[in-house]
């Protein structure tokens, strides 16, 4: 369940020509895959910021409703097995209940603030 936010993302351009772009296979699931290729795959190093470069709404087409979120849910069992890692959409979606947590704690602190 964890990705690297990828509007966020800052990356040299010989990472694009040494590992390649976003892949066309996937429509809604491109960037984890790319990450997936990039991170687990090839070992590129990164860094986190703490710091807030880019505030981004909620939704989008892989979150427009809960038939693109299984099709997401699907691709990104599909970017794993394109890069030859052990995953199902069982073990995929067994991030939705941390998913819903993550909203809560986000949701109290507004409340809270």
């Amino acid at each position: 369940g964890w990705m690297p936010p990828h509007p966020g993302s800052f990356a040299m351009k010989k990472l694009y020509s040494e590992y390649g772009l976003f892949s066309t296979k996937l429509r809604l699931a491109a960037d984890y895959e790319m990450f997936v290729r990039w991170l687990l795959v090839n070992s590129v190093s990164y860094t986190r910021m703490d710091k807030v470069n880019v505030n981004m709404a909620v939704g989008g087409a892989s979150t427009e409703s809960w038939s693109a979120r299984l099709t997401c849910n699907r691709e990104i069992v599909s970017a794993c097995r394109m890069n030859n890692i052990y995953t199902n959409l069982l073990l995929v979606l067994l991030k939705t209940p941390f998913k819903f947590m993550e909203l809560l704690v986000k949701l109290n602190r507004k409340v809270s603030a």
